[in-house]
């Protein structure tokens, strides 16, 4: 078995099979398949890799405030254990993403059980997710898009969806655009799920990382599945409406829970009964702290457009900013703008002694992930309801999925 090397090669401006370029190949996965990667480089040095294993991002190269390259996004060591990740590092999840309660839907009037892979309920598509299958790829301009056929039933999903995923890389800018047609009535629901470190992957956590959500709203949940109540966030720790320090929002939403953790921004990080709280690695058996973070869909604010916007943007779907992530050691930033209604703030809480590229291992708090996506369990919410305005789409015969996400990353 060998590790994925991935090709680096530039982008080509032809469109042309990914196999017809000479690539690095990794061993050959159980199903048989092999698990390929490309390198995708912009003229301002910053790179993105991308596997066909999920069409997943493995490293994503930005520079920092001196122009030095760093890679800023988790990852595994090899393709290998991607087959096997519970954390989702940098995969698109569906065919739906997040939770459904109990693994229960109802579409088109009839119920479907799904698989139900975390605890009681669905998360993130099931067991066998888009994220553990192997995608299709061929070259674009500046870019990789990647295909993928799901069939009637998979994970308990019905009808067969045909799903694409397209990643460009301009200059400094990231966008992805998802789509996904069915023949009949089926939900999707895509998410990139990267966890960001703009410190670096293997620099620890991003407590110090100051955080902005452009959203004055967000879902409450029980045991993980949204209530159905759409709650402003003034007056919480879900208020990040202005550029806020992640590791100070921790300790008041952990007070604002009853807990006792401080945030030590000295030496950047928590504090439990005034020790630091206490984690190995999996090797050694992991002893975790709680669970303490963020994991929340916030509603995304939508942005009010000029009249020359509105003429402009005419037949296409309206980009909001979703969040700006902003790093002041090294200087990065990264806005994040979409298309979809809410973005589900997650703090890698449960990560606990993972071990990652290059040697390093993740411990909890070791990166942050910006999903956007419709709401968590909302193919179950009433449609004419505040939280039904964020309802997973149903597509069906005519009817096309499309969910388009942008990443630009700077300095300051």
């Amino acid at each position: 078995h060998h590790r994925c090397r991935a090709c680096r090669m530039h982008c080509q401006h032809q469109a042309q099979p990914c196999h017809d370029a000479a690539l690095s190949l990794s061993g050959t996965l159980p199903s048989g398949e092999e698990a390929r990667a490309w390198t995708i480089r912009s003229s301002t040095g910053t790179s993105v890799e991308i596997m066909n294993v999920g069409a997943t991002i493995l490293k994503l190269n930005t520079k920092d405030r001196t122009g030095e390259l760093g890679d800023i996004v988790l990852g595994h060591q090899d393709e290998m254990r991607y087959l096997q990740d519970t954390n989702y590092f940098g995969g698109i999840v569906g065919r739906v993403a997040n939770r459904i309660k109990d693994g229960r839907m109802v579409v088109g009037g009839k119920e479907y059980e799904l698989d139900c892979n975390n605890g009681a309920n669905h998360l993130h598509g099931g067991t066998v997710g888009f994220d553990k299958r192997v995608w299709n790829c061929r070259r674009i301009r500046n870019g990789l898009e990647f295909s993928l056929l799901s069939r009637d039933d998979e994970e308990g999903y019905p009808g067969d969806c045909q799903v694409t995923a397209r990643y460009t890389l301009v200059g400094d800018v990231l966008t992805l655009e998802m789509r996904a047609r069915s023949m009949s009535a089926t939900p999707v629901n895509l998410a990139q799920h990267s966890y960001f470190n703009l410190a670096g992957h293997a620099s620890g956590n991003v407590l110090g990382h100051d955080v902005q959500l452009f959203a004055d709203k967000y879902t409450p949940m029980e045991q993980q599945i949204p209530t159905g109540e759409v709650r402003g966030v003034e007056g919480s720790a879900f208020d990040l409406r202005e550029p806020s320090c992640l590791g100070k929002k921790i300790e008041q939403l952990a007070r604002e829970k009853g807990l006792s953790i401080e945030y030590d921004e000295e030496n950047n990080f928590l504090l439990k009964d005034g020790k630091e709280l206490e984690e190995e690695d999996e090797e050694a058996g992991p002893r975790c702290p709680a669970p303490i973070g963020f994991d929340d869909n916030f509603v995304v604010r939508n942005r009010k457009q000029s009249l020359l916007e509105r003429i402009l943007s005419l037949g296409r779907e309206q980009m909001h900013p979703v969040a700006k992530v902003v790093e002041r050691k090294t200087g990065r930033t990264m806005l994040v703008e979409s298309n979809a209604p809410g973005v589900q703030f997650y703090t890698a809480n449960f990560l606990c002694g993972v071990r990652g590229k290059e040697g390093s291992v993740y411990l909890q708090h070791g990166g942050l992930c910006l999903e956007t996506q419709h709401f968590p369990n909302s193919i179950n919410a009433d449609a004419e309801s505040e939280f039904g305005k964020g309802a997973c789409p149903i597509i069906d015969q005519g009817k096309e999925y499309f969910h388009k996400v942008r990443y630009t990353f700077g300095t300051i």
